[in-house]
């Protein structure tokens, strides 16, 4: 097939092929002719060659990367009964440190315009509320009070997973880890 031809199935832009193409055409001419061709350039031809030819396979297969983006870190679902009040959640890692104020309403639901400092407040699975909390540190501990008192203190040594939401071998690899807090 005709490399402009075989450009255009894929809806790739000759322009992109031109220096790898040039290369190429350069080495057949050379080797036609009985030249001998520098070991640098027929280095530098394969070497292009390659990645315009992984670039073609890349694009062909459906392999094209995502563009979405991660925020790494622990992830903790706020389980059993938060009566309704302000809450305050502060946490500390070896990295960084934050606090989140947690509302909860009378239906013992999460008002969501929560606030975060290097964290953030959502609905987590099953629709209970959860708080991220930005670290991947090997530690993290979290304190929870209500009114200046504190409820509940914990250490998370979190397992973290890898995981790459544009595909694999796409970047980010983000790390992530879940947990739960319940109030005693």
């Amino acid at each position: 097939m005709h490399p402009s031809r075989l450009d255009a199935d894929l809806s790739i832009s000759p322009a992109r092929f031109s220096a790898p193409r040039t290369l190429a055409f350069a080495m057949v001419r050379s080797l036609q002719s009985g030249r001998d061709m520098p070991k640098t350039t027929l280095f530098v031809a394969a070497a292009a060659l390659t990645l315009a030819a992984a670039t073609v396979l890349n694009t062909a297969c459906g392999l094209a990367c995502g563009d979405a983006g991660c925020l790494p870190g622990l992830s903790v679902e706020l389980s059993g009964t938060w009566p309704e009040g302000q809450y305050e959640l502060a946490y500390s890692a070896d990295d960084i440190q934050g606090s989140c104020t947690a509302v909860f309403l009378g239906s013992g639901e999460l008002d969501l315009a929560s606030s975060c400092t290097n964290g953030q407040v959502f609905p987590g699975r099953n629709g209970k509320p959860a708080v991220m909390f930005y670290s991947t540190a090997e530690r993290i501990e979290v304190a929870v009070s209500r009114e200046g008192t504190e409820l509940v203190r914990r250490t998370y040594e979190p397992e973290y997973e890898e995981n790459e939401p544009n595909g694999d071998f796409c970047d980010p690899t983000c790390k992530n880890a879940a947990d739960t807090l319940a109030l005693p």
